[in-house]
């Protein structure tokens, strides 16, 4: 069985306030330095991964399509745009039947609306998953609160309501983390699939959030230790978390997926006009960005086959 892409539509993101397009058996991208060819591909990348955990299968396996663009987060949403949210959408056609696939991009929680709600608890379930380093650490700092209080019988309850009390801490400190962040959803034929999280660079560690642990008898170092250790399981690498139900719609492998850029001023005049005359004929979509020095980028994008 193949799957196919047909059609890649971007809105406000990177250089583009909008690209649509129909996608042929091949498709070529032409034009200069920083016209977005390189983005426009990238953004098929991801929109062909966000179907199976951002992950895709060329000629090396399981490429992460995000990792890609850690680096360049700050650039994803298109600076003028008054949304400040990214769309990359395309319609997969597989077994004759169409299924719309969309990635959205948000920079920072405020603008998630009602799916903030289910990140945020997402999320406060893998706080709760403390770190061996981070249990040992709030064993150690209960028993010395305990031993300088003496006044509490059921050590049960107050163990978990001193856990709680972290959690909360943690908690807030996430939260405020998070209009930071970059988010991707994903949506197939409208509905919720999955949501990736990239990873923040260079987190803090807040000093309120210090304090407010120190308030409950941890040391300053102890405090830090917890921050870090929690921080960097959340932030330090993609965090994806499947919120909607399992959709049907197979995830997907790229089997030909290459991009192969030269300079086409390298080639004398008449086999320039030669190479694009040829282009036109045998390509079924072609946009021209010529303005004298051109770099042409082929992308066999247009055949997946379903994972094994």
């Amino acid at each position: 069985m193949v799957v196919v892409l047909r059609r890649l539509l971007l809105e406000d993101y990177g250089p583009f306030a909008k690209l649509d397009i129909e996608l042929g058996d091949i498709t070529v991208f032409v034009g200069r330095n920083n016209t977005g060819k390189s983005t426009a591909l990238e953004a098929t990348a991801l929109l062909l991964s966000s179907v199976s955990d951002f992950k895709i299968t060329t000629s090396e396996p399981h490429v992460d399509a995000l990792s890609k663009l850690e680096l360049k987060s700050n650039y994803l949403i298109n600076l003028r745009s008054n949304r400040k949210v990214a769309v990359v959408s395309g319609d997969l056609i597989s077994q004759g039947s169409t299924h719309r696939i969309k990635v959205e991009i948000t920079k920072g929680f405020e603008e998630l609306g009602n799916l903030r709600s289910d990140i945020m608890r997402e999320l406060t379930k893998s706080l709760t998953e403390l770190t061996p380093r981070s249990q040992e650490i709030l064993m150690n700092a209960f028993r010395k609160m305990q031993r300088e209080r003496k006044d509490v019988k059921d050590l049960t309850e107050a163990f978990k309501e001193f856990i709680d009390n972290v959690v909360a801490v943690l908690n807030d400190y996430v939260n405020d983390l998070l209009l930071k962040i970059m988010i991707i959803s994903t949506y197939v034929n409208d509905e919720l699939f999955n949501v990736a999280l990239l990873p923040l660079s260079g987190v803090e560690v807040s000093e309120d959030a210090i304090s407010k642990l120190e308030k409950l008898g941890l040391s300053a170092n102890e405090a830090k230790r917890i921050l870090n250790n929690q921080l960097k399981k959340l932030f330090s690498e993609t965090h994806i978390i499947h919120i909607g139900r399992r959709m049907d719609v197979k995830p997907v492998r790229v089997q030909h997926l290459s991009m192969n850029p030269f300079l086409i001023e390298d080639l004398l005049p008449d086999k320039q006009t030669e190479l694009v005359d040829l282009l036109r004929k045998e390509v079924r979509y072609f946009y021209d960005y010529r303005d004298r020095q051109v770099i042409l980028s082929l992308a066999t994008i247009g055949f997946l086959c379903p994972m094994t």
